[in-house]
């Protein structure tokens, strides 16, 4: 089941694994050693081993100017640059607004200080993923969630 695009030969998404270790250069037995545990190798998966993966392996193997397609896994979505959320310490938010210049009066209650931080953290989210690949001339390109009845 294979058909002929214009830029080449696709491959069923059927078979998207074998397309990722052919397009990353990673030999059957690194992948077989990957797997070892459990046949997935989202067992030992995590953002320092996803990232560490992505800067030495799939970075320097990708063509230019490529556009990689992730899931929702959460090693794919860690953000770039944290915000404090409503359970953050006092001085943790206070912290955040003086390294964002954020006008703030101290002596304000937590729920005020972090009303300010909701006012001014970016309203899209930025991911470590995008900032890594963007740096090398790459895109993400993230799948909507799955939603089963």
């Amino acid at each position: 089941m294979k058909e002929e695009a214009e830029n080449g030969p696709t491959i069923p998404l059927t078979n998207f694994c074998e397309r990722v270790l052919t397009a990353t250069g990673i030999s059957l037995p690194t992948y077989k050693r990957i797997c070892a545990k459990s046949g997935d190798y989202h067992d030992d998966m995590n953002h320092a081993n996803f990232s560490k993966w992505v800067e030495t392996q799939l970075i320097p193997n990708l063509p230019e100017r490529s556009v990689l397609v992730v899931d929702n896994a959460s090693y794919h979505n860690v953000k770039a640059e944290k915000s404090p959320t409503s359970g953050s310490r006092k001085d943790e938010i206070i912290n955040w607004l003086t390294q964002h210049n954020v006008k703030h009066n101290p002596k304000v209650t937590k729920p005020e200080l972090y009303k300010l931080i909701m006012d001014h953290k970016e309203q899209e989210t930025t991911y470590h993923l995008d900032t890594l690949l963007e740096q090398h001339d790459h895109k993400v390109l993230r799948l909507p969630l799955i939603i089963r009845n």
